[in-house]
């Protein structure tokens, strides 16, 4: 997977799931979230 640091992602349906899964992985990444449940 590419570098995620210093990047800024919007989920939405972060809230269980498969979005929930994907904004644990950015995290992990060093990404920055905006996270819609």
């Amino acid at each position: 997977m590419d570098s995620f640091e210093n990047k800024i992602a919007v989920v939405t349906g972060g809230g269980a799931g498969m979005g929930r899964e994907l904004v644990r992985q950015l995290a992990k990444e060093g990404c920055t979230l905006l996270c819609a449940m």
